[in-house]
Parts: C-alpha cells; structure tokens; sequence
C-alpha cells in the first residue's frame, strides 16, 4: 500500500553512496555495543525499513541505501533491534535512538515524520 502523504526527498547530503560506503567500509563500528567489525561482523540496519522502500515510487526507492538510513550494527544487536519480542526490541531501539546521528534523525523525519520515528525509536524515558 503506498502512504497518501506528501514526500520530501531528502537532500542530497543525506543520501550519499559514496558516504554510505564509508561508513560500513574500513574499520565500522557496531552503533550500538561499540564492538568493532574485526571482533564482530557488521551489518546494515535500516532506520526506515527496506521493505517499506520496495511498496514506494521509484524516486523513493533509490535512496533506501542512503547513508543516513543506515546504521552500522554487530548480527547480535541487529537481531535484537529487529527482534519479534516486542518489548526487547523496544529496549534495543531506545539505546539505538541514543547513538543515531542528526543525519539519520533528519532523514527519517524528513522521509517517513516524526511521529513515525518516535514510535519506532522511542526516546527514553527520564526518570527523576
């Protein structure tokens, strides 16, 4: 089902290959438990999912693999950021909303709203 709301394609700033290369390349660092690829093997995670990008026009298709919707993580905290147990993946997705980069926060606001990022990637909850 394709959403019936206004796109803004992000700027070009937010959507480099060659910047998205970078990132994952040389020496990449899990986002979430700061383990580096060479102790853990490092994968993509997509802020907004690459499932969400197939069901979109084609405009919005080409940037799924922008660098600023890709966040580096280990398999072990990826599984955990796309686990099935709701409220383990709710924990996994505050600590990654914690290390996400203006960048990636602008890009999904810009993409998908804020409302929708919030709900995702909830902030956490400050106590006191």
């Amino acid at each position: 089902m394709i959403e019936h709301r206004q796109f803004v394609l992000p700027s070009k700033s937010l959507v480099s290959s060659t910047l998205t290369a970078i990132k994952i390349g040389t020496d990449p660092i899990c986002r979430m438990c700061l383990r580096p690829g060479r102790v853990r093997q490092i994968t993509r995670h997509h802020l907004v999912p690459d499932s969400w990008f197939r069901r979109q026009p084609d405009s919005l298709r080409t940037i799924r693999n922008a660098h600023a919707n890709i966040v580096p993580l280990c398999r072990p905290c990826h599984d955990r950021v796309d686990s099935r147990d709701l409220e383990e993946r709710a924990e996994a997705r505050r600590h990654l909303r914690r290390s996400l980069a203006q960048q990636e926060i602008a890009f999904a606001i810009q993409v998908r709203g804020r409302e929708w990022l919030d709900e995702n990637y909830p902030r956490l909850i400050e106590s006191g």
